[in-house]
């Protein structure tokens, strides 16, 4: 499927400073396209793993302090999240 001019403009705007996708879909839960709205804290990481249909693994590295030894560790936190077919991850 090829995007047009009347595809682009119907992805909505979400309120967040993010690009659009230059495809559609048809995706109930895409924020875009669907009817799904964004709320609630927004979080950045790095997508690791795209394996499963539709859901993406992103990974969060967050510094720990250890009082003990006065030095930080490395710590990884891994969240779901569902990837519509137009994001294109």
């Amino acid at each position: 499927m090829t995007p047009t001019s009347s595809a682009r403009s119907r992805a909505r705007d979400i309120g967040l400073d993010v690009r659009t996708p230059k495809t559609t879909c048809d995706d109930p839960r895409c924020p875009f396209h669907g009817q799904l709205s964004v709320r609630g804290q927004v979080l950045e990481g790095v997508v690791v793993s795209t394996a499963m249909q539709r859901t993406a693994v992103v990974e969060r590295t967050l510094l720990h302090y250890v009082p003990k030894f006065e030095r930080y560790e490395k710590r990884r936190r891994r969240y779901l999240a569902h990837a519509p077919i137009c994001l294109g991850v």
